[in-house]
């Protein structure tokens, strides 16, 4: 789990200038049959904020890091 702040509750701060946006991003792994079951959240502050983040192309960056995380794996 990241975050950039947090409240209570592990919930995202309010947002200011010098904070566009904050979120908090977990991630999660557990044994599935012969595989893993992966789990991405991110929970915003608000619904403006997650606009702003999804319009810098995050969700694309994501899946990339997962496969790069599944190639690296199967050389294990």
């Amino acid at each position: 789990m990241w975050t950039g702040a947090l409240q209570p509750g592990y919930r995202p701060t309010n947002v200011t200038p010098e904070m566009p946006f904050v979120f908090t991003a977990v991630v999660e792994m557990e044994p599935h049959g012969n595989g893993t079951n992966y789990i991405a959240t991110v929970m915003h502050s608000n619904a403006e904020g997650k606009a702003k983040h999804a319009a810098m192309g995050f969700e694309h960056g994501w899946g990339k890091a997962l496969d790069q995380l599944v190639a690296l794996a199967k050389t294990m």
